[in-house]
C-alpha cells in the first residue's frame, strides 16, 4: 500500500497516462494510423520522464512545465482530429459519444493533478 501522498498521486498520474495511451492505441491502431505515432512520444514523455521528475522537489516545477506542455499538445491534436473527422450527424449525443471531447476531458485531468503533485512536493521539501 502506498502511504505518501505524492506517490500517491504520480501512481494516478501514471494509471491516466496508461489509460490514454491505450484508448489512443485503441482508436488509431499503431500499424494502421500515424496518428498514433504522432503521440507516442507524449505518451513516453509521460510515462516515463516525468514520475521521477514530479517526485524530486527541486525537479517537480519543470514536471508541471512539461505536464502542461504534453497536455496542450495533445488537446490540440485531438481538436485538429476532431475537426478533421466531426462525427456525423453533428448532435449533443454524437458530440459526447463520437468526438474527441471525452479523451480531451481525461487528458485536461492530469492539469490539476500535476499541480496537486507540485502543492504535495513543496510541503514535503525541507
Amino acid at each position: 500500500m502506498i502511504r505518501n501522498p505524492a506517490h500517491m498521486l504520480v501512481c494516478a498520474h501514471i494509471l491516466l497516462s496508461l489509460g490514454g495511451l491505450f484508448l489512443h492505441a485503441g482508436l488509431h491502431p499503431p500499424m494502421k494510423s500515424l496518428f498514433f505515432w504522432w503521440a507516442a512520444p507524449m505518451s513516453t514523455v509521460s510515462l516515463l520522464l516525468l514520475p521521477p521528475l514530479f517526485l524530486r522537489p527541486a525537479t517537480v516545477g519543470v514536471a508541471v512545465l512539461m505536464n502542461a506542455f504534453t497536455v496542450t499538445a495533445g488537446v490540440v491534436g485531438m481538436a485538429y482530429f476532431s475537426l478533421l473527422n466531426p462525427p456525423l450527424p453533428l448532435t449533443p449525443g454524437s458530440l459526447l459519444a463520437h468526438s474527441t471531447l471525452a479523451p480531451v476531458c481525461i487528458l485536461l485531468c492530469k492539469l490539476p493533478l500535476a499541480q496537486a503533485i507540485f502543492i504535495v512536493m513543496q510541503q514535503e521539501a525541507p
